[in-house]
């Protein structure tokens, strides 16, 4: 693909070509409410509709799960793609023509590989599913002994690589493909100049990241061999890191969207006999516990796991070894293990749909299976400090203070301390563990509460731009800090060249500049239709940037204050400790908007 050069002049045309009311009612039931279009959100579960849409302004915002923004938002959280993919997207719906960028010839080259690489795995596919057809093979027997459906085989392209050592090879060299990129990619080996296949007498599951790409494959061995494993997949190229992908999640994530919560399985067959009884909000690992990109994938659609794995000790300690990546990241984890140990494919078969499904929908948090586990176990009583501490490390993580509590008190029970010692355990922890080197709940925090200045200052811009002016022209920069500087850098150029600043142009910086949460909070700040007639901008504003320079000056006296303890009493650091002080008393009256 071409890269095209994204401009606010871009945006802006395609913005005036379309109508959300139009895209968003393409995936969603709306109804008129009033002057506002109103839904069942398509970001979570719910029954009753609270997903607003403003026509007159062209913007979006749920009420229920906070989530909002503009067209281009829209179509970047409904079809998972980024900002960048969703402007290409709606400008061939609205019929605007991008401008290309130029690219170097190295960089050129780059794309054009991509796209080689691409190509191949779809001719692989397609030759694994043309086997897939030859009536009688192995493949379609193995199929048919696991009841998986010609429908299934189609939705997931499955195929079968047979056993010659090169029918891929010697197909892909009929068609003209370089063998070299083949190889870089897994599909085939190379040895003395031969080349043959890696996948031979094996079922073949496409692996797709979440655009619907096929980036790699898996294969499943048809019969036992002592020197050959279960199951392969291909090596990690420039297409595929396996840390990346979950199986699955480009077919189902409309269904993790809808039901609001994702099933969580280890392997394809898993997966396939899951999703084949129809329970499809289902995604598969492929051996290996749950990296940060994996869980950004499926936060973009839900904030709830459900790890089905195995239920024998293996598939257990699978589920507590993905539990602290998915807790880091803000997740509720709950886990099913079933009795006789069985697994999602037993499951499927002896319980049925309806009552897997209803398991699964009340499984347990996963806290509380590793708490009983390991306080289950024989341990001396010197050990107690050990667990105790380990379990803690898990609570600290845990956003929800209702949760928290409830886990805190299950410890008490278990270890004997009382729910203080342990809270008081707890908070200790939570300050002491970054200087251990430990996970924190830092992250969790960090992503969900924004700093009150922060939002004071860009809503007071919002509602009177030219304040702007005021940060550089009075010296105010030297105090706010570089990303909210730059942000108002742009609001002020911007200004300069047009005049105004539509939605579109806050929307946009609040984008470049990272501030995720802007798009939530003006969409909402604009159907509420808040009156902020009452407002005195130009205090608020000048509290806001006199709270930013009381921070620094703070800062500075602490700094002094240290010097003098230290016998540092010089004449001017005495000087510069009165004027700071001097300077902080001199603002805090004009701190009172802000209290």
């Amino acid at each position: 693909m071409t890269p095209v050069k994204i401009t606010q002049d871009v945006v802006e045309e395609i913005k005036s070509r379309l109508d959300i009311v139009d895209i968003a009612s393409e995936r969603i039931g709306l109804k008129k409410n009033g002057s506002n279009y109103k839904g069942c959100c398509p970001f979570h579960s719910e029954k009753t509709p609270s997903f607003i849409v403003n026509p007159d302004k062209q913007i979006f915002h749920c009420f229920g799960c906070h989530v909002g923004g503009d067209i281009i938002s829209f179509v970047e959280k409904i079809d998972n793609i980024s900002f960048y993919e969703a402007i290409i997207k709606l400008a061939d719906i609205a019929g605007v023509k991008l401008p290309t960028v130029e690219t170097s010839y190295e960089e050129k080259k780059l794309l054009d590989k991509k796209q080689q690489l691409l190509n191949i795995n779809i001719f692989a596919r397609d030759h694994y599913v043309s086997n897939m057809n030859t009536p009688g093979n192995k493949a379609l027997k193995y199929a048919s002994l696991r009841e998986i459906s010609s429908e299934t085989m189609r939705t997931f392209h499955i195929g079968y690589a047979p056993e010659s050592w090169d029918s891929l090879a010697t197909a892909l060299t009929k068609k003209g493909i370089a063998l070299g990129n083949a190889v870089s990619l897994g599909l085939v080996k190379e040895t003395n100049g031969k080349y043959y296949d890696t996948f031979r007498d094996r079922i073949m599951f496409p692996i797709l990241n979440h655009r619907g790409d096929v980036v790699a494959f898996g294969g499943r061995i048809l019969e036992p061999k002592e020197d050959s494993p279960k199951y392969i997949n291909s090596r990690e190229s420039d297409l595929y890191k396996k840390g990346e992908v979950l199986y699955g999640l480009y077919q189902t994530s409309k269904n993790i969207r809808e039901t609001g919560y994702a099933v969580v399985v280890e392997g394809y067959m898993d997966f396939i006999s899951l999703y084949q009884a129809g329970i499809r909000n289902v995604v598969a690992t492929l051996g290996t516990a749950f990296t940060d990109k994996q869980v950004g994938l499926i936060k973009r659609y839900t904030d709830r796991i459900v790890l089905f794995y195995d239920s024998d000790e293996a598939g257990i300690n699978a589920a507590k070894r993905s539990f602290l990546p998915l807790l880091e990241n803000g997740l509720k984890i709950d886990a099913l293990f079933l009795e006789d140990e069985m697994d999602p494919d037993d499951a499927v078969r002896k319980l049925g749909k309806e009552e897997l499904e209803n398991r699964l929908k009340k499984a347990k948090p996963l806290i509380g299976k590793i708490i009983s586990d390991r306080f289950s176990q024989q341990y001396r009583t010197d050990e107690l400090a050990k667990i105790t501490k380990e379990i803690l490390g898990y609570l600290v993580l845990i956003p929800d203070n209702v949760s928290r509590t409830f886990w805190l008190k299950e410890l008490s029970i278990r270890s004997g301390l009382s729910t203080k010692e342990l809270s008081g355990l707890l908070l200790n922890y939570a300050k002491n563990t970054k200087k251990e080197g430990t996970v924190t709940h830092t992250k969790v925090i960090s992503s969900a509460k924004i700093d009150p200045l922060y939002r004071n200052v860009i809503k007071t811009l919002f509602l009177m731009p030219v304040l702007s002016n005021r940060v550089f022209d009075e010296g105010w920069d030297e105090y706010i800090p570089d990303d909210l500087r730059g942000f108002i850098q742009k609001v002020n150029n911007l200004l300069a060249q047009r005049g105004e600043m539509t939605i579109s142009d806050w929307l946009y910086i609040s984008k470049e500049a990272g501030f995720d949460w802007f798009e939530s909070f003006l969409t909402k700040e604009f159907i509420n239709k808040k009156d902020n007639d009452g407002m005195n901008f130009e205090r608020e504003f000048t509290g806001c940037m006199v709270r930013f320079k009381m921070k620094n000056l703070e800062r500075k006296r602490m700094d002094s204050l240290n010097k003098i303890k230290e016998g540092e009493n010089s004449e001017n650091t005495l000087r510069e400790y009165k004027a700071i002080v001097q300077e902080i008393n001199r603002l805090k009256p004009m701190l009172g908007v802000l209290e």
